[in-house]
């Protein structure tokens, strides 16, 4: 990948540390090489099959992660069931075009730019109150510098918002 989808993908691994999401591990390689891990396992898929729904109730922090990168490309061919342990994997976290954008914290500016954000994982808990967990996950993240500011801007409008927003 290029700089940019390198430093993305990076980002992505730290923020799901964070967070408790399922990135694979990113590992540098050098300036701006990285490489994930393989996942074995198959493309998601919205059919109701027991595996895909189990692995989508597990996708809460997945979704949060989401909109703290400002997914726009969270598709079916971007998540991975681990056909072992059933979990879903967000993978592909690089083409993620503004993670790092900073703006002002501000509820009206952040509700329209919703409109452009598309997420599987966000449309499957959009409406979720943030849990007690993740509140808290939240908060450290928006008080810690070592985070981008457009990152922790973000962090605070979900602690603000108490939920996760839908489009």
């Amino acid at each position: 990948p290029g700089r940019a989808e390198a430093q993305n993908e990076l980002l992505a691994y730290r923020l799901s540390m964070a967070l408790g999401a399922n990135v694979p591990e990113i590992v540098e390689l050098r300036k701006y090489a990285v490489r994930q891990r393989f996942v074995e396992g198959r493309e998601w898929s919205e059919s109701k099959t027991e595996d895909n729904i189990k692995a989508l109730a597990g996708s809460r922090e997945g979704a949060v992660l989401d909109f703290l990168m400002f997914q726009v490309d969270r598709h079916e061919g971007n998540l991975i069931i681990d056909d072992v342990r059933k979990r879903l994997w967000s993978i592909d976290n690089g083409n993620t075009p503004w993670p790092t954008i900073t703006v002002e914290n501000d509820l009206d500016l952040f509700s329209n730019l919703l409109k452009f954000q598309d997420s599987l994982l966000l449309g499957a808990w959009g409406g979720t109150k943030l849990w007690r967990v993740m509140r808290e996950k939240l908060e450290i993240m928006r008080d810690d510098v070592q985070w981008p500011k457009a990152v922790r801007a973000r962090a605070d409008f979900l602690i603000q918002l108490d939920y996760l927003p839908t489009r």
